[in-house]
């Protein structure tokens, strides 16, 4: 039988770390594995692990770099008023259990990565929370309260620089704000307001450079598809969503967002692209998705998590063209 280098014109390296190189297969020591790197042929959506408590209306660290550093936390997981304060972290295949929330709620938002999370806002019938947590990896401690109690809110950011955006005041019945408030790692300040008030809406980005998109601007519920960004004082306009929804999750920056799920008149697993002007249609998720949390600091690598129903669902999104690395099994 042929060698490796006999067919290739040279030997498989031997590396430490993970290459980079579209292509290349290599041996990673620290891994014991051999690997290869490829480009993803077209944007898709894949089934992830499943989280343990399954939950809607639950907040995400929304700067998760990829795949394999979600944070997840919060929600309601079901009847009679069943508000969790869980928090499980992903390592790109599985969830496991971080510390708990010291206020356990719904509808809340969050901002961050896995090792420095923020959580803010939420309510459950009849309460609006301001209360503001802030995660190291392991435990959650108290941080600076929101000056507009609010839930269904949006939120994007940095533990040290979160951004929350819209939102409803009231928990029942629904009353939609247009307030944004920007965090410094302490205390909330007030920044500019939307240019539609709304709740039910998702956004990304951070604090200097937000995006907010999609939402519910007026009840009886109605989607919107007004997409607006942020520029650290002031909302601007820009491009509309394709599909107008509310009950959305999102993820990514102001010039590469994603819009998932939501609800356009029924429950919808369509999703669609931002490029920092317009919006444009992507491959739909496995399955439908109201009440989720999105995570990602791109659109390139995003996961969507929970849901409707109590789901304990996980899906992961990769844009086309994105490097990532396989294991191959040479047994």
């Amino acid at each position: 039988m042929a060698t490796y280098k006999e067919i290739q014109g040279f030997t498989v390296q031997n590396l430490s770390s993970d290459s980079t190189s579209e292509g290349q297969v290599f041996y990673n020591t620290t891994d014991d594995k051999y690997k290869l790197i490829v480009a993803t042929a077209s944007d898709a959506w894949a089934t992830g692990g499943a989280m343990s408590t399954g939950r809607r209306e639950l907040g995400a660290a929304n700067q998760a770099p990829g795949h394999s550093a979600g944070l997840a936390f919060g929600g309601y997981k079901g009847p009679p008023g069943a508000v969790s304060n869980a928090t499980e972290e992903y390592n790109g295949s599985s969830w496991t259990g971080g510390g708990n929330l010291g206020t356990a709620r719904q509808r809340l938002a969050g901002a961050g990565i896995q090792t420095a999370g923020l959580a803010f806002g939420g309510g459950y019938p009849p309460t609006a929370h301001s209360e503001t947590e802030e995660y190291d990896g392991s435990s959650w401690t108290a941080g600076g309260a929101l000056g507009t109690a609010r839930g269904r809110l949006g939120g994007s950011g940095l533990q040290t620089a979160g951004l929350a955006f819209g939102g409803s005041t009231v928990a029942e019945p629904p009353s939609k704000t247009n307030a944004t408030e920007e965090y410094n790692g302490t205390a909330w300040t007030a920044g500019g307001n939307l240019g539609t008030p709304r709740y039910m809406l998702a956004g990304g980005g951070i604090q200097t450079a937000g995006i907010a998109f999609g939402g519910n601007t007026n009840p009886p519920p109605g989607g919107t598809n007004a997409t607006e960004e942020y520029d650290g004082s002031s909302w601007t306009a820009g491009g509309n969503l394709g599909t107008a929804r509310y009950l959305l999750s999102g993820a990514g920056s102001q010039d590469a967002a994603i819009a998932i799920g939501g609800n356009t008149g029924s429950e919808s697993a369509v999703c669609e692209l931002y490029d920092g002007s317009s919006w444009t249609a992507t491959a739909s998720m496995n399955a439908v998705a109201t009440y989720a949390a999105g995570s990602g600091s791109s659109n390139n690598l995003a996961l969507n998590m929970g849901g409707n129903a109590y789901k304990t669902a996980t899906e992961e999104f990769t844009i086309a063209g994105t490097i990532q690395v396989e294991d191959i099994d040479v047994t």
